[in-house]
């Protein structure tokens, strides 16, 4: 009987072993059902938000889908999006959904205040079972007319760094539980990348707009710049060739008056010359002064001319420079010969000191020598009877420079004129009652011909002491043992060389030789046929280039002297016609023109003449040229 009451008890042992077992089962089977719902739950959650959240990209739109789904999956009364605001270190109720979501939606509050300000500042989640106990709340019934209870907060998180609170909240206490956060967190990490994808979408929207507003501005912009251009282009356009036909009319304004006035100067100069070498008898000393007056008043008119001519040529571009070797004391000596005269009558003393190194000097020896003229010229005419003027050569070479130095005892300048002294037609003393004459233009083109040389103009003057006007000029010393045949030799050896054409022995002991003289001007045609029949010539006329023609076939002359502007056919139209004859190819042809503007010399020589000389022109380097010519052909055909 015991036996079986023992076995009782033991199989009652075991029995309830197992119920516990199979409760304990039971319960674990009931918790992973559980669990399984809650995980259920929550990628149902996550789901229905994603799919919410890729029908749109509006910030506001984002944030009502995440709150309305976590309200209905959460079952909570009211739900709420705090937006931290950088600008003012505050949270902003950015969205809120149910009852009376409207009078919070907007508030604001301070990231050291209240629930979500906790949850901000801490980056940690947060369930509050009854708000009404916890110190950190901030009520907002006054707002909101609900009595909250229960609160569950999640910080919003993007890259670790808080941009806000998600919150749930519901009038019942004891409310969430952590099974509610474990749904509410990765919604939390879901809806702040949804949101900061909808700011960065926004942001590019706003920046792609303003890129559109831009380039819309830009493109109204250009357009109105290329009209603007246009418009611009067309009035430069108008400009320019209003320039350029000011330009135009200019050239040919200085060309006609060059030519009007050169041609009755070529008249003045030549019978002035003629008469002064007792071509038509002798003459009266009376005569020969007042013949002499005239000459000289005829040559400072030409220079003038040229001056201007010169002025015109630079400022135009059109001048060139002729450079080669030129012998330094030749030159100096040659333009101290321009003054000599005019000094001796104003009882100047006129030096000239030399540096022996600088012997020669690569520059256009014309326009040195005017260079040097122009600035003695103004030595003389501003220094006092019983003065000094002087002119000093000194090389530099340590520098490579030549420095010609004009210097006097004149009046001096101040020092305020200095600056303007090389400006065109710019005159110091602009008074009428003035006591020097010109016309400002001597030192303008010592400045701009010094400068094409690549040299410098410097000045050094004292008021009532005098002046000295430096110009310095590229230079190449010479090497050591180097010898050049310079001085008085080299100038001795080209003279005696000229001097052969123009020797009247050598004239008289050939056959007379006949000059072409075409010519439409019957002052000059006097002048320089009668100059070249005192002189041994015989002299045939032609007034038109179609007249220099028929007088070239029928006399086969020697050498022709040709007019370039004439009646019915120009001199180049005739030089042309004259060339294509096989017997006159040969027959040197001298251009005699007024013509005297740039390029004036290169047509005529293309046309085929052989020699160019502007009007007016020394008859006795007239008869220079004519021999030399003469001498060429001489040889060509030897």
């Amino acid at each position: 009987m015991n036996k079986n009451k023992k076995q009782n008890n033991n199989e009652l042992v075991e029995l309830r072993q197992r119920v516990a077992q199979f409760e304990a089962m039971e319960a674990q089977h009931k918790q992973t059902e559980d669990a399984l719902r809650l995980r259920n739950r929550e990628l149902a959650l996550l789901n229905q938000v994603a799919r919410a959240l890729n029908s749109t990209l509006d910030p506001d739109q984002v944030l009502v889908i995440v709150l309305e789904e976590m309200r209905r999956l959460m079952n909570a009364t009211a739900s709420s999006v705090w937006l931290i605001d950088t600008d003012t270190n505050e949270l902003v109720c950015r969205q809120a959904t149910g009852p009376q979501s409207k009078r919070i939606h907007g508030w604001r509050l301070p990231t050291d205040q209240g629930l979500v300000g906790w949850v901000a500042q801490n980056n940690e989640s947060l369930i509050v079972m009854d708000a009404q106990t916890d110190s950190r709340h901030v009520s907002l019934e006054q707002f909101s007319g609900l009595g909250l209870r229960s609160i569950i907060s999640v910080p919003l998180t993007v890259k670790q760094n808080v941009i806000g609170v998600i919150q749930a909240v519901a009038t019942e206490a004891d409310r969430f539980d952590t099974i509610h956060l474990m749904l509410m967190e990765p919604l939390a990490a879901s809806a702040a990348l949804a949101i900061e994808n909808a700011r960065l979408y926004q942001q590019a929207q706003q920046e792609i707009n303003e890129r559109k507003v831009a380039e819309r501005a830009l493109k109204a912009e250009q357009t109105n710049l290329a009209q603007r251009v246009e418009e611009r282009t067309s009035d430069l356009s108008a400009a320019n060739a209003q320039l350029a036909r000011a330009a135009r009319l200019k050239d040919e304004f200085l060309a006609s008056m060059s030519h009007e006035l050169r041609t009755p100067l070529n008249a003045i100069l030549g019978l002035s010359e003629a008469l002064l070498t007792k071509v038509y008898g002798s003459l009266t000393e009376k005569q020969a002064k007042s013949l002499d007056t005239i000459a000289k008043s005829g040559r400072h008119l030409l220079s003038l001319i040229n001056d201007i001519l010169d002025i015109s040529k630079i400022e135009a571009g059109k001048l060139e420079l002729r450079v080669g070797p030129v012998p330094v004391e030749s030159i100096c000596q040659a333009s101290l010969g321009f003054v000599k005269q005019t000094a001796h009558k104003k009882q100047l003393k006129v030096s000239l000191s030399l540096d022996s190194t600088v012997t020669r000097i690569q520059a256009d020896q014309r326009r040195l020598r005017q260079i040097l003229v122009n600035l003695l010229d103004n030595a003389v005419k501003f220094t006092p009877e019983g003065g000094t003027v002087g002119l000093k050569v000194q090389g530099d070479a340590a520098h490579q420079v030549a420095r010609f130095t004009v210097w006097d005892t004149g009046i001096g300048i101040a020092q305020q004129d200095m600056e303007r002294l090389f400006q065109p037609f710019i005159q110091l003393d602009s008074s009428l009652s003035r006591q020097y004459a010109g016309t400002g233009l001597g030192l303008a083109l010592v400045h701009r011909l010094t400068e094409m040389h690549n040299g410098s103009v410097s000045l050094e003057s004292s008021v009532n002491e005098g002046s000295q006007f430096i110009i310095s000029l590229p230079w190449q010393p010479p090497t050591e043992g180097h010898k050049e045949t310079t001085g008085p030799q080299a100038i001795r050896q080209r003279s005696e060389s000229i001097d052969e054409f123009t020797s009247p022995a050598m004239v008289r002991g050939r056959r007379a030789t006949t000059v072409l003289l075409a010519e439409d001007n019957e002052a000059n045609i006097d002048t320089v046929s009668t100059y070249l029949l005192a002189m041994g010539y015989q002299v045939t006329v032609a007034r038109d280039g179609s007249e220099a023609i028929q007088r070239s076939r029928e006399n086969h002359p020697d050498v022709i002297l040709m007019d370039i502007q004439m009646p019915e056919m120009d001199g180049l139209e005739a030089i042309r016609h004259i060339r294509t004859d096989d017997d006159l190819i040969r027959v040197p042809i001298i251009a005699l023109t007024a013509l005297a503007m740039p390029g004036d010399r290169e047509r005529c020589l293309k046309a085929g003449a052989d020699e160019y000389l502007p009007k007016p022109v020394s008859l006795k380097n007239l008869i220079t040229v004519i021999e030399a010519q003469l001498h060429k052909q001489r040889n060509a055909n030897s």
